[in-house]
């Protein structure tokens, strides 16, 4: 009787030559004579004492610029190879479920409710179209932006966008949890409930991206249908846009090294005013 072993191999990791490359075991069927199928003796040696892992051993080989795994079966003379393949990636392949508008894991203990982080130093990041074609990015000012809020906007889009070919990307995820407490509770904090999810937007966020087979004019519509439903003022980016250093944008001779750059002029205005011709008091003078 022939029994296969691709049930106990399933899929295994092996260390790879690679340390950032996982690699893949793809094992493919591998027969060893098995037992007589008596019912004393079951498909994986259990009643004799032989244990799945041990019934077989793991190799690492080597050929024609491939790495691949030598697959040996103690005692019964058989052996066979198992193909390996990379699977490194450059993006996340992380579900878009457990990181967009709730988090995987509850919060271990509450958030504060802080404030959206502000690009003192001249970052930025965030605030040019990153992985699609046409981006939506907020204008006016930073804000806590619900995650319900985000839902219907995600939503907005694609009714619009149905039957098209695109792909639609989110450039924030709601992790900061907010918690509320009801009326006629005594003041000071801690005594809240978890009420909903949210994130903190900083002012040139671009919260969602584009890119498909699309013309300009239907995703600008689809995004200005999009900012209707979330608070505050937004406004439709491309591509090539330039990056905003805080609701500055760089280009036409804006750069950031200027905005860098101290300060040395006097402020505007202030080169026509001369110092103050000094004035006696004509008040009659305090005895002495």
């Amino acid at each position: 009787m022939w029994t296969s072993a691709l049930g106990e191999l399933g899929h295994r990791k092996v260390p790879s030559p690679c340390a950032k490359q996982p690699q893949l075991l793809v094992a493919s069927l591998v027969a060893f004579p098995g037992h007589n199928g008596s019912s004393d003796e079951d498909v994986h040696g259990a009643s004799v004492g032989l244990h799945p892992a041990n019934m077989y051993d793991f190799t690492p080989i080597e050929a024609n610029g491939r790495h691949g795994t030598k697959l040996t079966f103690p005692g019964s003379g058989l052996s066979g190879s198992l193909a390996t393949f990379s699977l490194a990636r450059c993006f996340s392949t992380t579900s878009s479920t457990l990181d967009w508008l709730t988090p995987k894991f509850a919060e271990k203990s509450k958030s504060p409710k802080g404030r959206p982080h502000v690009a003192t130093g001249g970052s930025t990041r965030g605030t040019t179209v990153v992985w699609g074609d046409f981006g939506l990015r907020m204008k006016d000012h930073d804000r806590r932006m619900p995650a319900s809020a985000l839902k219907i906007a995600e939503e907005t889009i694609k009714r619009r966008l149905r039957g098209m070919n695109y792909k639609l990307y989110k450039r924030v995820s709601a992790n900061i949890g907010v918690y509320t407490k009801g009326n006629e509770q005594r003041m000071g904090k801690g005594k809240g409930k978890f009420d909903y999810w949210t994130v903190r937007l900083p002012v040139s966020r671009i919260v969602f991206e584009l890119k498909g087979d699309l013309h300009e004019k239907v995703a600008r519509e689809a995004f200005r249908l999009a900012g209707h439903k979330l608070p505050g003022l937004w406004e439709f980016v491309k591509k090539d846009d330039p990056p905003v250093v805080g609701i500055t944008k760089l280009g036409n001779g804006v750069t950031l090294e200027s905005l860098k750059r101290a300060r040395r002029d006097p402020p505007l205005g202030t080169n026509a005013l001369e110092n103050p011709p000094k004035t006696t008091s004509s008040s009659p003078s305090a005895p002495q």
